[in-house]
């Protein structure tokens, strides 16, 4: 079954559906994102996935076989039994990448046993260009990664050793062995719209904050990142600027509220840097980082009209 964060810190109890739902209360309440597994049977468990408190999904998980249900299934598919659950809370980006992975289906598996063989994997995802998730497990650990044309997403890459999540990958050591699955996304659901929207908005946005400061210099830039982190406080959405760097830490569970956030950080990029540069330089600056945008993170942003004449007074 696909592993779920194994040694990630968790309540593990034997319950009924009750108890279950009061897990999800509790997370609700708190306004935690996690995770609750019921295993069902030896074959098959639950889990509720949750944003921020919200339902994300409901998942039935059989083998590698994923499929989405509804609230009201899981009494009934519990059958009035106490079974083995497991609630836990956890980073956003690490219950981002799991919805992204419920939401996908496994295509093709690889096994790293060091060092070399994980280079020579890189250069072969590389040479072909791949973009997807890919899920690594080992032995003590299990997470994600996301590759965009070929590379790394370092934005998108979150693991779960010694029950810490991290931002990165441990080098794999001899004797210890990947497992690495490879998932096909399902183009249309909401968690690769998600996904598309936060890639095109943090590549495109890094983008022109780097060329914004070669142009104006560190201390506009510095004016720029309290301007727009002084937006987004309100909010309370995990959206930090760091320099060149947007750093987005949110689980959006739908395109929408993605969408209205990058919207709004992006008006006020405009009209900064309107004042600043004016409006034909600051159109032509978000039109070539546009630009370099992968084409599919490019449609993403078009259906919610984020596009560089929207921002440009």
């Amino acid at each position: 079954m696909l592993p779920s964060y194994r040694q990630a810190p968790a309540n593990q109890f034997i319950g009924s559906y009750a108890y279950l739902d009061s897990q999800r209360t509790l997370l609700s309440i708190d306004q935690q994102t996690g995770l609750i597994e019921a295993q069902v049977d030896q074959d098959q468990k639950i889990v509720i996935l949750l944003a921020s408190g919200l339902t994300a999904g409901v998942y039935r998980i059989t083998g590698e076989d994923v499929s989405s249900m509804i609230n009201a299934e899981v009494p009934e598919t519990m059958g009035g039994r106490d079974v083995p659950i497991r609630s836990l809370s956890m980073p956003d980006q690490a219950g981002r990448m799991l919805w992204l992975a419920f939401e996908s289906k496994a295509a093709s598996h690889y096994q790293i046993r060091d060092k070399t063989e994980w280079g020579g994997w890189l250069r072969h995802v590389g040479e072909e260009k791949l973009s997807g998730l890919v899920q690594v497990v080992a032995d003590d650990w299990d997470g994600f990664i996301h590759m965009r044309q070929g590379e790394i997403n370092s934005l998108e890459t979150i693991a779960c050793i010694d029950g810490n999540f991290q931002q990165r990958l441990p080098p794999v050591e001899p004797g210890t062995p990947w497992s690495l699955t490879v998932f096909t996304i399902a183009p249309g659901s909401q968690a690769y719209q998600c996904y598309l929207l936060r890639s095109g908005a943090t590549y495109w946005a890094n983008s022109f904050f780097s060329r914004y400061q070669e142009l104006v210099g560190q201390r506009l830039l510095d004016l720029l990142n309290r301007e727009l982190n002084t937006l987004i406080q309100p909010w309370q959405w995990k959206i930090q600027l760091a320099g060149t760097t947007l750093l987005d830490r949110h689980f959006f569970h739908q395109s929408g509220m993605a969408a209205q956030a990058y919207r709004a950080l992006l008006m006020e990029v405009g009209e900064q840097t309107n004042a600043m540069i004016g409006s034909a330089l600051t159109h032509r600056l978000l039109s070539e980082t546009y630009a370099s945008l992968v084409p599919d993170e490019q449609l993403a942003l078009q259906s919610h009209a984020l596009v560089p004449t929207a921002f440009v007074q």
